[in-house]
């Protein structure tokens, strides 16, 4: 989904009359926090439905250390507004996450129409470490993985509400930067003496 959002933005942002070389101005000091936790959700995801030993072993710590890694690319970002809507779908991914035993619940019917039967079997047999099944015993499940993205798009997947603020925020996010629109309090993106955002 992050793939999609970020090659619309930028078509978007182009068709507006943004600049894509405003990227080089980006400030990978405080950006890298936000870059390292996407990093460690992608390898979650990745490696922990592969089975491996390290990820199953410390899923739980990984996971938790990528929403704090989140918090202080916030703080250290904190004036710059877009971030503050992504930083309330990382909040509204992390509650289910935690009151549900440090699992997502996931819709495995809604995996289903995804694609994903044989990823859905695994998880009602509690065979996928990062994921359990959503059952009326869940709690928050309207924030759990439940809206479905079907089979027929090129990249079906199961969401959350949370995953589209996300989506939303750095849809706007990668609009103030090519646009230059978020100047007087964004200090993620610096750029030359005459010009900053």
């Amino acid at each position: 989904m992050l793939v999609e959002i970020f090659i619309l933005a930028i078509l978007f942002g182009i068709i507006r009359g943004g600049k894509i070389s405003r990227f080089s101005y980006l400030s990978f000091k405080k950006a890298s926090p936000f870059i390292l936790a996407l990093v460690v959700q992608v390898a979650i995801v990745l490696f922990g439905l592969n089975g491996s030993g390290f990820i199953l072993d410390y899923i739980k710590e990984l996971y938790i250390g990528s929403y704090i890694l989140f918090l202080i690319g916030f703080i250290i970002n904190i004036n710059f507004r877009e971030l503050w809507i992504v930083m309330i779908g990382v909040i509204m991914n992390f509650i289910p996450f935690v009151a549900n035993g440090f699992k997502m619940p996931i819709s495995t019917e809604g995996m289903n129409l995804a694609g994903f039967t044989e990823t859905a079997n695994l998880v009602n047999e509690g065979k996928v470490a990062l994921y359990k099944p959503l059952t009326d015993a869940t709690k928050y499940n309207l924030l759990s993985k439940t809206i479905v993205v079907p089979e027929m798009y090129i990249n079906p997947q199961v969401l959350t509400v949370g995953d589209l603020i996300i989506a939303l925020g750095l849809f706007a996010m990668i609009q103030s930067i090519m646009l230059g629109s978020s100047g007087k309090k964004g200090k993620v993106v610096r750029f030359n003496y005459d010009s900053r955002i």
